[in-house]
Order: structure tokens, then C-alpha cells, then sequence
């Protein structure tokens, strides 16, 4: 039953798509939630005078996203401000429930989304699944 709540859940996020090049799935208590959460310390280290917060899902997905395109990270406010502008990408993030948020990342070829889950408000999200996608479908999230 868990497994077609999953699949139906899936389809809900890939109908935005034209194409999906991959999709990553993990678990709560997969390695990558523990490994992005590192990176984002670590990069508060580097200015512990930052405000941006460490827990923000837009955080690890960025962090998430510049690693796989090989990227080095200078700290959190370059990973919020500067990144986005300097690397000629558009990212927004999308709550459509206290449980769940959508954070995107669009360079000019290539699209991620990260899903990210809560079990309720007070617990902190988990990264669920990564979609790699080459378009979106028109106006489907709504970009500005």
C-alpha cells in the first residue's frame, strides 16, 4: 500500500516534466540527508556571522546541486546571494503544505528538483527525491 501512495506521489511531481533525465530516491535515515547537513555546518563555520539558516531546505538542495555539478561552495551567504547570479541559475522553492517542499534549480540545460518531507511541523525536512529534468512544461510550476 506504501508503495502505490509512493508511485502515486512520484506522478504527481513528474507530470511537470517533459523529460526526466533521473530520479533519486532516499530515505529519512539515507547518508545524503546526514552529508548535506555536514556541508551546511561546515559552511557556516567559514562565516558564523551568516543569518542564512542551516536547516533551510533550500540550503542542502543548493549544496546538493553545486556538488554534483562539481561547483566549490564559498559559504552560505555566496551559496544564497552570489551563487545563483555569479553561476547564471534560477532557483525557488515551493511549500505546498507544512509537510512537504519543492526546491528547483534551473541552469539553461538541465533542471533538479528536490523534494523534501516532514513527518510534522516540528520535526526538520528530510531530501526524499531528487528529479533531473530537461524542460518544464509550460507555466507548470509557475516561474516568474
Amino acid at each position: 500500500m506504501n508503495e502505490i501512495h509512493e508511485l502515486t506521489k512520484a506522478n504527481k511531481y513528474t507530470e511537470q516534466f517533459n523529460q526526466i533525465k533521473s530520479v533519486s530516491q532516499f530515505s529519512v535515515e539515507s547518508d545524503m540527508n546526514g552529508v548535506l547537513k555536514a556541508a551546511a555546518s561546515q559552511l557556516k563555520e567559514k562565516n558564523p556571522k551568516s543569518e542564512i539558516p542551516v536547516e533551510d531546505p533550500h540550503v542542502a538542495f543548493s549544496i546538493w546541486v553545486l556538488q554534483h555539478r562539481n561547483v566549490a561552495i564559498k559559504d552560505l551567504d555566496w551559496l544564497w546571494y552570489e551563487a545563483p547570479l555569479e553561476l547564471h541559475y534560477y532557483w525557488q522553492s515551493n511549500r505546498p503544505d507544512q509537510r512537504v517542499t519543492l526546491e528547483y534549480v534551473i541552469f539553461n540545460e538541465v533542471g533538479y528538483m528536490g523534494v523534501f518531507e516532514r513527518k510534522n511541523e516540528k520535526e526538520p525536512y528530510h531530501l526524499r527525491t531528487i528529479y533531473e529534468f530537461d524542460r518544464l512544461k509550460a507555466w507548470s510550476p509557475m516561474i516568474p
